[in-house]
């Protein structure tokens, strides 16, 4: 499709002169006209064709000593393997190729590109008078610091109150929660676990066992993962995460081809885990959470204050929450293991917060 946009048309004249652009400068690599030749770039174009012009007369003369180099090996070739009739044949042939060539040899004495070339400026007399009246002056001139007082204005006092009214924080103290969706389940056993997945179905460890259940709360399947689960998290669409405190281990199973595609091994008892930015945070025996990658390589860890063990935790923003049910309190530490925030009002119940 055409550009509805006019093209500039390109200037073919010197703006300083007024005259044809038939030159070109290779030093300040600009287009010039006869003028600006003869006086800003004289230096360089002149230069640049007595250069091309001994580059093309060397290149003639290789091609001569070239040319005498074939002869050479030709008159070897037709004295020995020819007749006496050829050989005198091409003998003769040789003789005016090597005539010709003596005759070129003969003629660079009388041509201008065998001279020797040097190249000299001549100065303009304007330049010279300038340099004189230079080399007379003494000093350019004097330099003069100039200071003028600022009239400052302090004020020592401190105002106590606000310029700028600050809105409402928020902390873990005035935060409130809103049920969005209540699902009713069939568990009549222990629930030591659950998460919500990205389609809106429900994964419940309950007594030990990894349930699947559908949005609206009914059994879809046991999955079928051997041993005895305690907790689970959600690595993509089709991925999940469990761990199993008995064998010290975290299994990754694929929920669509319903197989166990990897076992990460721990040197402790691991309680809970959670999900975040292609990372776990493990709750592991000894008051410990542990960062790891899914190759089960240590990122960081953090020993964290907690009366139980760490049942249940959530990873997100860099930052872990982890409840403590006998110290009736909830925590936040940040990768770092800095303690962010501690919650412990109207907390009765010594089970799972988080």
């Amino acid at each position: 499709m055409a550009s509805s946009k006019a093209s500039q048309p390109i200037k073919t004249e010197c703006d300083k002169h007024g005259k044809q652009l038939n030159s070109y400068c290779p030093r300040h690599l600009m287009p010039c006209c006869d003028e600006c030749k003869s006086t800003s770039h004289s230096k360089y174009i002149i230069w640049k064709q007595e250069k091309s012009k001994t580059t093309d007369f060397i290149s003639e003369i290789k091609g001569e000593k070239e040319n005498l180099r074939e002869i050479k090996e030709h008159l070897q070739t037709v004295t020995i393997n020819s007749s006496k009739l050829e050989s005198f044949l091409g003998v003769h042939k040789i003789e005016q190729k090597v005539h010709q060539c003596q005759r070129y040899v003969e003629d660079l004495d009388d041509d201008e590109r065998a001279n020797e070339v040097e190249i000299k400026m001549k100065q303009n007399d304007e330049i010279e008078k300038i340099l004189n009246k230079l080399g007379s002056l003494e000093s350019l001139g004097e330099v003069i610091v100039i200071k003028t007082e600022v009239a400052m204005k302090r004020e020592a006092s401190v105002k106590r109150k606000a310029q700028v009214e600050l809105g409402k924080q928020s902390n873990i103290n005035n935060m409130t929660m809103n049920i969005e969706t209540k699902i009713e389940i069939n568990i009549k056993k222990w629930i030591s676990d659950m998460i919500c997945l990205m389609d809106g179905r429900v994964i419940v460890v309950e007594d030990d066992k990894v349930n699947l259940f559908t949005p609206d709360g009914k059994l879809q399947k046991q999955l079928p993962i051997p041993g005895k689960a305690r907790s689970v998290t959600q690595i993509n669409q089709n991925t999940i995460a469990i761990a199993y405190p008995d064998e010290k281990a975290i299994k990754i199973f694929n929920m669509e081809n319903e197989t166990v595609t990897k076992v990460i091994t721990l040197d402790k008892r691991c309680y809970s885990l959670s999900f975040s930015n292609k990372s776990l945070a493990v709750g592991l025996a000894g008051k410990q959470i542990r960062i790891i990658d899914l190759e089960g390589n240590k990122l960081k860890s953090i020993q964290v204050e907690s009366k139980s063990n760490l049942y249940n935790l959530v990873y997100c923003n860099d930052r872990v929450i982890y409840s403590d049910g006998l110290g009736k309190a909830v925590y936040c530490y940040d990768e770092s293991g800095k303690q962010i925030w501690q919650y412990t009002q109207d907390l009765s119940d010594q089970k799972d917060f988080v």
